[in-house]
C-alpha cells in the first residue's frame, strides 16, 4: 500500500469514528433534560439592591416631608483613617450643622451624643413613621429597603457561616 491510500484509510476511518460520535451525542442529546444551574448572586448585587431600595425610599419620604431640614440626603464619604467611601445617609440638618462645627476649630460635632442629636432623630422617626401611615408608596418602599437588608445578610450568613 501507498503512504497515500494509508493516509486515505486512516481519514475514512476518522471520519466514520466522528460520524458514530456525533450519532450517539445527538441521541444522547436528545435524551438528556434542560438544566438551569443559578449561581448565587454576589453580594456586591445585592448591597447595590439595598441602595436603590435606600434612594427610593428617601426620595420618597423627601418629597412628602414638608421641613427641608430632615430631608434625607446620601453622599459616599471617606472616613479619617480610612481610604474606603462609605455611604452616609443623614438629615440635612445634621449635615449643615456638621459642616459649621467642621469651619469652626473650638467646637467638635459627635452625631447622637448631643441631646438636640437624640431629639432631632426621635422627631425624624417619627416624621417617617406618620408619613409612612399615610402613603402607602412609602411604607412599601420602607418595607421593600428591609426585604433587600434581610436578603443580604441571610446570604452573607450562608456564605460566611464559619
Amino acid at each position: 500500500m501507498t503512504r497515500n491510500a494509508v493516509l486515505w484509510i486512516a481519514a475514512a476511518a476518522l471520519l466514520h469514528a466522528g460520524q458514530l460520535q456525533a450519532e450517539n451525542s445527538d441521541s444522547e442529546a436528545e435524551e438528556i433534560d434542560e438544566v438551569t444551574v443559578i449561581g448565587a448572586r454576589p453580594l456586591a448585587d445585592l448591597r447595590r439592591e439595598i441602595t436603590l431600595a435606600e434612594d427610593r425610599m428617601y426620595a420618597i419620604f423627601n418629597e412628602l416631608n414638608t421641613d427641608d431640614g430632615y430631608d434625607i440626603i446620601c453622599k459616599k464619604e471617606t472616613r479619617i483613617g480610612s481610604q474606603i467611601p462609605k455611604r452616609v445617609c443623614l438629615a440635612r440638618m445634621y449635615r449643615e450643622r456638621r459642616s459649621e462645627a467642621a469651619m469652626d476649630e473650638t467646637e467638635v460635632f459627635v452625631e447622637g451624643r448631643m441631646p438636640a442629636a437624640r431629639r432631632h432623630q426621635r422627631i425624624l422617626v417619627g416624621k417617617m413613621r406618620a408619613l409612612a401611615e399615610q402613603h402607602p408608596e412609602l411604607l412599601k418602599a420602607v418595607q421593600r429597603r428591609q426585604l433587600r437588608i434581610q436578603e443580604f445578610e441571610a446570604e452573607r450568613e450562608r456564605r460566611f457561616k464559619d
